[in-house]
């Protein structure tokens, strides 16, 4: 049985019940800045069809099992919770718009278009397909780490082939991504041949740009920890105009704001916060280290390949 619901022009609120069951839902939002709530979890859930409109939307559906979601223009939000089975074929087709997206998911073999704008797909899945569409797009497994069933599994995140190994023998697809963020273990981050920001997130990563100008981002001193291995950007490119980005980390802990970091060369700290300086390790790596609670000790580096000596045009402080 399918019921078909047409919302008002709007801020509209629904929620599926478990009641009647077997009932698929047909969604047409029009405009407003709507939240819609696909509940069944059940083995009656999935085959809905949602059309959200314009406006900025919310949708959440707890089954992976043949809906088709189409977010429309503006900036919508998409959480898929619902893991579907190996055994079945039948993923979920959600489809976004004109606007900058974000998807967040825990499904196994569902589809996630993007459209235009620039798009976040936030996955815990394991072989779905992803397309970011036009725009400047990224996907992040971040939120794996939080994960009972994979947060001990790293990925290799492969932009120019656009695949991610996301554990076991699993493979998810990516189309049309230019920006990679990992999940918080020891991941591969391997660039494409144009310009893309890499973000390991935590754990001891590899990052290769591979052609054109990347960041190589850093959000807070965790992301690059201390200990006998380091982090390692394996391509760094002064010439394709790569940079490090460290803009997002605050560079004095118990400053207020978001303080910068001061380069110094191959100087030592000297017991000032947001100091960053480099040396030149054993296998002529340059080790890059920050100091942001002034003791005069490291509280984060990594490793950096493809240079002699870094310079402070090196970096986004």
């Amino acid at each position: 049985m399918t019921r078909t619901l047409r919302l008002t022009a709007g801020n509209d609120q629904f929620t599926q019940g478990l009641s009647p069951s077997n009932v698929e839902i047909r969604i047409f939002a029009l405009a407003g800045n709507d939240e819609i709530h696909l509940n069944r979890s059940d083995d009656f859930g999935g085959g809905n069809f949602v059309d959200a409109g314009t406006g900025k939307d919310f949708v959440q559906s707890f089954a992976e099992n043949g809906s088709l979601i189409k977010l429309g223009d503006g900036n919508d939000t998409y959480v898929g919770r619902g893991f579907g089975s190996f055994s079945t074929e039948i993923g979920d087709r959600v489809l976004g718009g004109g606007g900058n997206d974000t998807f967040a998911f825990e499904t196994f073999k569902s589809t996630y278009e993007g459209g235009a704008g620039n798009d976040i797909f936030h996955s815990v899945g394991w072989q779905n397909f992803i397309s970011g569409g036009a725009g400047n797009d990224t996907v992040s497994y971040a939120p794996r780490i939080d994960d009972s069933a994979q947060g001990n599994s790293a990925v290799t995140i492969n932009l120019t082939t656009q695949q991610v190994q996301t554990g076991g023998a699993r493979i998810e697809s990516l189309s049309s991504i230019e920006n990679a963020i990992g999940s918080g273990r020891g991941d591969i981050l391997i660039g494409s041949a144009g310009a893309n920001r890499l973000t390991g997130a935590g754990g001891l990563d590899a990052l290769e740009g591979g052609a054109g100008a990347d960041h190589f981002v850093y959000v807070k001193a965790s992301d690059a920890t201390i200990g006998n291995v380091a982090e390692q950007i394996v391509d760094f490119s002064r010439a394709q105009g790569d940079k490090i980005d460290l803009a997002q980390m605050d560079a004095k802990a118990g400053v207020s704001g978001n303080q910068a970091f001061a380069f110094i060369g191959t100087a030592a700290f000297n017991g000032t916060k947001g100091q960053l300086r480099f040396e030149t390790n054993a296998t002529n790596q340059m080790l890059v280290q920050g100091d942001i609670d002034g003791d005069g000790n490291a509280d984060f580096q990594f490793l950096v390949d493809g240079v002699s000596a870094m310079q402070r045009g090196d970096f986004v402080l």
